[in-house]
């Protein structure tokens, strides 16, 4: 899929998105907020310097872009700083591809029995979908070959 869509494309923005569990020594034992961010950005396997533009442009986004009016605690490689998937397309792709590691911790849901909050998911989703225009603009300012 990745061969077919650089094809068509010069670069692509990959968001790799997973969630994290923040209550592992039990239900309402909450993980430290300083090591757990509400948002983790994981760009250890990317070409940073390069996609720069890109990944601050959507960490603002994320922090700010919230509907309600109210800021996410988005931080860069904290807890998490991308894994296989995005190492791969790196490895494989060079810096044609951008790859972004986006980890949620699980304070959209109920982690101990797996139920989501009323509204929750629909928020992430579209914060998420909020970040396409400015991530996309900013990505069509990165020197791509060379």
């Amino acid at each position: 899929v990745v061969e077919e869509m650089l094809a068509k494309y010069p670069f692509l923005v990959v968001y790799d998105v997973h969630s994290y569990n923040h209550q592992r020594e039990g239900p309402g034992r909450f993980a430290d907020p300083e090591t757990h961010p509400e948002i983790n950005i994981g760009t250890a396997h990317m070409d940073r310097v390069r996609w720069a533009p890109v990944v601050e442009v959507l960490m603002h986004t994320l922090r700010n872009c919230d509907p309600q009016g109210g800021t996410h605690d988005v931080r860069e490689n904290v807890k998490f700083k991308g894994g296989h998937f995005s190492r791969w397309l790196y490895e494989q792709f060079g810096t044609r591809v951008c790859p972004i590691a986006i980890e949620f911790r699980k304070t959209f849901m109920d982690e101990w029995i797996g139920l989501p909050l009323p509204g929750a998911v629909e928020r992430y989703a579209g914060l998420l979908a909020a970040t396409t225009a400015p991530v996309m603009a900013a990505a069509h300012t990165v020197r791509i070959h060379g």
